[in-house]
């Protein structure tokens, strides 16, 4: 469930530097699929974070997210 602390916690940890899904799914201890979904609905709603993707359409795709300096 996408609380506020967890979203808190999603920022504060990219906010540091730029991180991988999976560094995300471990921190709040959920699976990479749930911490793609609450990034993606973080980056809607507040904007505060923003993912690009490295090797796309490949089996070793990379999803970074990364703090956006509005």
């Amino acid at each position: 469930m996408l609380t506020k602390e967890v979203t808190e916690k999603i920022n504060e940890f990219v906010y540091t530097k730029p991180r991988s899904i999976q560094e995300i799914a471990k921190l709040i201890n959920v699976n990479w699929r749930t911490a793609n979904r609450y990034i993606e609905k973080i980056s809607k709603e507040e904007g505060t974070i923003s993912t690009t993707v490295f090797r796309e359409g490949t089996p070793g795709a990379l999803k970074v997210v990364s703090w956006n300096n509005i």
